[in-house]
């Protein structure tokens, strides 16, 4: 059996994700090192709603780094060090042996004394630091809190090339990398990965929220360059320029190479230019970005899959009764906020036989992470739902 795509959309998909709003790209080689947060004072059982910290609901690129950039007030600071293995440390002797150990400059039974050493010594810090009634007032408060909501993972990961989220025992921090419009070309935004706008940061222990931002210790002020007018204009790249929208040709073209599905143009997508289609995607950026990036990883991929022995699976299987009917989210690019909506009334569906379906509109004017129609990323649809919830 057939099965009928749409041309634009396929090519579109086939050649990358979302790429969309706030003009930031650090790596993680940039990010990791020493933090020093700053934190305002914390409010204790905050409506997190109201824990926006200057965000626009949905953020705004053009306001994003500004937010609380001038009434921001810290009242406490927070040291940790981002490790290179995703780890996070807020010892400086336990994230040297990390350091040394993920740069293989310790092996064999010197590693294993020194980090027994250090361990010790890290231990003895810590009680140092920690009354006695402190540790027991902390262990009573532990005992209240469900497995399942202790974050005690220490640990950090990218959020994609914009930003960044910290777990250090019950507390998690969420930070944009700060960008700021070129002094010389108001057209280009730089990015400076040793810095953050201020973010949000909640104690899940305590149930304290309150604003945060960071600054990598030592830090070179190590730029990047994100040109708005290079990534808003037509693509002049070999595969679709911008105003392409001769979609019924390339539907023919797909369809000449005797491929397993049969290629074809929607309605809803009818006239519209490849510039046009990016919108809906909440994409800001041309094709010729791209053009750099290798596929052959992705080949191998693919190559190494279907030689896989899959004989002990079903010959057919499906879902299909338990997805919704398709939605039109029009001319908004929100396609993040309805593809992770409809995973998760999907799965609510097989797990739980529960046809709630969710509100798309509560998602998309309240969520401050994102930018609505301009764009945004599934993570922290996901992110929001855990923090802050969906409703129906």
């Amino acid at each position: 059996m057939k099965t009928y795509i749409n041309s634009l959309l396929f090519a579109l998909l086939a050649l990358a994700s979302v790429r969309a709003d706030l003009p930031i790209h650090c790596l993680k080689s940039q990010v990791e090192g020493k933090w020093t947060f700053q934190l305002e004072e914390k409010v204790k059982g905050l409506n997190p709603l109201e824990n926006h910290c200057g965000h626009s609901m949905p953020d705004d690129e053009k306001t994003s780094y500004l937010s609380k950039k001038d009434t921001f007030a810290p009242v406490s600071t927070l040291t940790l060090h981002l490790l290179p293995d995703g780890t996070v440390s807020a010892n400086k002797l336990t994230a040297m042996l990390r350091m040394k150990q993920q740069t293989a400059l310790l092996d064999g039974p010197a590693l294993k004394d020194q980090f027994a050493e250090m361990k010790k010594q890290a231990e003895v810090q810590k009680h140092q630091r920690l009354r006695k009634e402190d540790q027991e007032g902390f262990s009573a408060l532990l005992k209240k809190v469900s497995p399942q909501n202790r974050f005690y993972d220490n640990s950090w990961t990218m959020i994609y090339d914009e930003g960044f989220e910290v777990t250090y025992e019950h507390q998690k921090i969420f930070v944009f990398s700060q960008y700021y419009p070129d002094p010389k070309n108001s057209s280009v935004m730089l990015s400076n990965c040793s810095a953050s706008i201020v973010g949000w940061y909640h104690n899940y222990l305590t149930d304290e929220y309150t604003c945060i931002r960071g600054a990598r210790d030592g830090g070179a002020n190590k730029q990047t360059r994100f040109s708005q007018t290079e990534t808003e204009t037509e693509s002049k790249g070999p595969f679709l320029p911008g105003d392409f929208k001769e979609h019924q040709m390339m539907a023919e073209r797909l369809n000449s190479l005797g491929l397993s599905w049969t290629s074809g143009v929607s309605e809803d997508f009818q006239g519209l230019t490849v510039d046009e289609m990016h919108s809906l995607a909440g994409r800001k950026s041309s094709l010729r970005e791209f053009q750099r990036y290798s596929f052959k990883t992705t080949q191998q991929g693919y190559l190494k899959a279907v030689s896989e022995d899959v004989s002990d699976l079903p010959s057919d299987f499906s879902w299909e009764h338990a997805m919704g009917k398709v939605k039109n989210q029009g001319k908004c690019g929100s396609c993040y906020i309805f593809a992770f909506l409809e995973m998760l009334h999907t799965r609510l569906r097989i797990l739980h036989g529960d046809e709630t379906e969710l509100s798309y509109q509560h998602a998309m004017d309240c969520m401050y992470f994102n930018q609505g129609c301009q764009g945004g990323f599934p993570t922290l649809v996901a992110k929001f739902g855990n923090e802050v919830g969906f409703i129906p």
